[in-house]
């Protein structure tokens, strides 16, 4: 059982110095006024960093707490509440586990139970002021047990949204970091590339990552290779969507590409509805006149967006905006279900399919089975599981991708036996 526990206990990061950083200094004075009235209150800092994945909410929260190294309580208890590779989230129990091997307490000593974990250790934090560092905070539930029950403490949490409930647990600060500014951005760049290059020739790159220091940083390192016509290259690559996922795909919980499209949740209702219609199409190369024909409103002086063309049938967007549509669709879909909210990941994979179909892409088609598999397994229906994950394998196999393995594995750990799952 302890050996369980602290295998889905991640150990937490380093708190190493940060050799370059830029900017924010909006969001230090925040968190020092914030901090500084708890302070004189004598009571516990709360604060919460949101921001897009690869802003910098991380190293933000690290310089912050550098700059007052002297000033804050010595303990540091970290947890990292990310999903795991296989999607499981964080087990609070296990970050208690740890936290109590690092208050001294012996192994014969710690309670099984998990409140009773997290009894001791707010038992322990009352004699002793500790910060407290929650990263990558999805859910209320599961920062509830990590919390004490004694002031003077600092509580640090990061997530890419303030979590629905989350002031009903305690009294704290929401920070939000922005993306930089372009000439911030620059300064980033040069310095972490350790270019000689004249800025002018590194801006078109800064525009395409969208004041991302993950995604410049990124960048920077590959910059640093002194081989002629590196900076073309990457400059191109930038430009085009499908080369720029490869460009900027990290093995981690930051989905950087993604966060570079606009973040749709925070869009109006007009504007989602134009993002969803214009796909994921690049910047350039688009006629004004074709953003009209997928806005809902009419453009000054012309026909509506849905008026039927001289020849009778309704103005549609092409194969590739349709495709572009679904595969938007679908990681918004994605992103859903890793917010535990299965519903709306089916709509929105109802929508994708629509989109995809019409793209004729067999094989983000065959994703999008896949994917409401898994929708359909978190909402308890193994038979319409089953049914998907057998419908994605036959659909990679004829888009001869390797992922039919993929969906074999899932259909095999499925409790509904082989041909048994059939949709009705």
């Amino acid at each position: 059982m302890v050996a369980a526990t602290i295998e889905r206990s991640p150990a937490p990061v380093a708190l190493g110095h940060i050799l370059h950083y830029v900017n924010n200094v909006p969001v230090f004075q925040a968190m020092n006024d914030h901090w500084a009235r708890c302070t004189e209150a004598r009571a516990t800092t709360a604060m919460f960093l949101c921001g897009l994945p690869g802003v910098g909410k991380r190293t933000t929260l690290r310089r912050w707490l550098q700059s007052h190294r002297d000033d804050l309580p010595g303990e540091l208890l970290q947890a990292d509440l990310a999903r795991d590779e296989r999607g499981r989230p964080a087990d609070p129990a296990a970050v208690l586990e740890r936290w109590l091997d690092q208050l001294g307490v012996a192994r014969e000593d710690r309670p099984a139970d998990a409140d009773a974990k997290a009894a001791l250790v707010r038992q322990r934090l009352r004699a002793r002021p500790a910060v407290l560092v929650l990263e990558n905070v999805s859910r209320p539930a599961e920062v509830r047990p990590l919390l004490p029950d004694s002031a003077g403490h600092v509580v640090l949490m990061t997530g890419q949204r303030v979590p629905l409930g989350l002031d009903t647990l305690l009294d704290f600060e929401p920070v939000e970091i922005a993306p930089l500014k372009d000439e911030h951005a620059l300064e980033l760049l040069l310095k972490v590339s350790r270019g000689t290059e004249h800025p002018d020739r590194l801006r078109p790159i800064v525009r395409h990552l969208g004041g991302l220091p993950l995604a410049l940083r990124l960048v920077a390192g590959q910059l640093r290779t002194p081989v002629p016509g590196t900076l073309e290259d990457i400059t191109a690559r930038l430009a085009d969507r499908t080369t720029r996922w490869e460009l900027l795909a990290v093995d981690d919980t930051h989905d950087l590409p993604g966060a570079l499209d606009l973040a749709y949740e925070r869009l109006g209702a007009d504007a989602a509805r134009l993002y969803r219609r214009l796909g994921t199409l690049p910047r350039t190369g688009i006629h004004l006149d074709t953003v009209y024909a997928l806005a809902a409103s009419p453009r000054p002086g012309r026909r509506s967006a849905t008026s039927p063309t001289r020849a009778g049938a309704p103005c549609s967007p092409t194969t590739h905006i349709a495709l572009n549509v679904g595969k938007t669709w679908l990681r918004y879909a994605q992103d859903r279900l890793a917010c535990d909210r299965p519903e709306e990941a089916l709509r929105a994979l109802d929508e994708a399919a629509a989109g995809i179909e019409k793209g004729g892409s067999g094989y983000f088609l065959a994703v999008a089975r896949l994917l409401r598999g898994d929708v359909h397994r978190q909402l308890g229906d193994e038979q319409r599981a089953a049914a998907d994950w057998a419908a994605a394998g036959a659909l990679f196999e004829q888009a001869r991708s390797p992922r039919a393995e993929e969906a074999r594995r899932r259909l095999g750990n499925s409790p509904v036996p082989s041909g048994d799952g059939e949709l009705d």
